[in-house]
């Protein structure tokens, strides 16, 4: 027991003290040996994660084109469904409507106060918080979306804000994760 609980603590340690207790070896002449060999065996403590892509450059007039871009289709999506007339939904599903339309009807205003706000000169840092409000309202629309049964070219408008919104994602934090919004169900016209 007491060699197992020291061989533990000692592999958290460093990989010197590892290598002597895995050799078995407390001998001057065989520790250094059984030290290098871990040492090439074990990670390096300073070894660190890759780190995350780095935005590029700021481009302000880009952010304003595309958060305008949202606020337009946010806006247009939003009126889309609010025109059609409610279909006898079960209450999942109509829930999920009624989110839907709010949830596009606060992106289109947070998107357009991000494009306000790129425009008068405040820079990524500054609004980051109103692009990743943006986003998430944009992603529970999306998955209000799957829970609807919606037509084909709503859902290929909504891929295409989901397009614009991800270009957005590049510019802010330098990722790039394609994400589809809508892969549910749907009803051609």
């Amino acid at each position: 027991m007491f060699r197992k609980t020291t061989l533990v603590t000692v592999l958290l340690a460093t990989p010197l003290a590892a290598a002597t207790a895995l050799a078995g070896h407390h001998e001057a002449g065989e520790a250094p040996a059984a030290a290098a060999a871990a040492e090439e065996a074990l990670p390096s403590v300073d070894a660190q994660a890759p780190a995350a892509p780095a935005p590029p450059e700021w481009d302000a007039e880009r952010v304003v084109e595309l958060a305008r871009a949202v606020h337009t289709s946010a806006r247009e999506l939003r009126e889309i469904q609010r025109r059609k007339p409610p279909e006898h939904l079960a209450s999942g599903q109509a829930s999920a409507r009624t989110r839907y339309i709010d949830n596009l009807r606060l992106a289109a205003a947070e998107s357009r106060r991000l494009a306000d706000a790129v425009e008068s000169g405040k820079d990524r840092d500054q609004t980051l918080s109103s692009f990743r409000r943006t986003e998430e309202l944009l992603r529970d629309t999306s998955e209000d979306a799957r829970r609807m049964y919606l037509p084909k070219d709503t859902l290929d408008r909504i891929q295409a804000l989901s397009q614009t919104v991800d270009e957005l994602a590049f510019l802010y934090t330098g990722r790039s994760d394609g994400r589809s919004p809508l892969h549910g169900p749907t009803k051609d016209e």
